[in-house]
Order: structure tokens, then sequence, then C-alpha cells
């Protein structure tokens, strides 16, 4: 069951918020549960959680350039490993 829970965050992060919620076209509340979600299941402390999405939300070219180097390099890796594979075969 859901409870509520009442804090205060400053107008900057309240607006910071607001504006990845609408961004991810989901609502504050729920932005804020997947936040709590991926602390629980990672360990992570919330507000490191929160300093990642803020760095997220004002470099979205490098972390997307990011992204797909590791996806590149990943599967590189694979292709290597299939022709290891295919030459141990």
């Amino acid at each position: 069951m859901a409870a509520s829970t009442s804090f205060r965050i400053s107008d900057a992060a309240r607006a910071r918020l607001a504006s990845c919620a609408a961004r991810d076209g989901v609502t504050v509340t729920a932005l804020l549960d997947r936040i709590s979600l991926l602390a629980a299941e990672s360990d992570l402390h919330p507000r490191l959680i929160r300093i990642a999405l803020d760095y997220a939300a004002e470099h979205p070219n490098e972390i997307r350039e990011r992204i797909d180097r590791n996806r590149t390099m990943a599967e590189r890796s694979r292709q290597t490993a299939r022709q290891r594979e295919a030459l141990l075969a």
C-alpha cells in the first residue's frame, strides 16, 4: 500500500524534477518512485542517482554518445568472441 510522504525541496530542484518528469512523459511522483526503486535495487544513495539524472539532463548529447560508444564496443566484443569460437571449433 502506498504511503504519502511530505518533504521540502528547493524551487530549483522542484523545477528540474518537473522538467525531467515532463521530458520522460511521467508524473513527478512516478519519477521519484523510479529513483526509490533504483536506490533499493542498486544500493546507491538516492542523492547519487539524482546527481546522475541532473548530469544526464544537462548533457544529453554526451550521454547519448557514450551509450552509442558502449554499444559499438560491446558488439565488437561479441564479434571477436564469435570469431574466436569459430577458430576453436
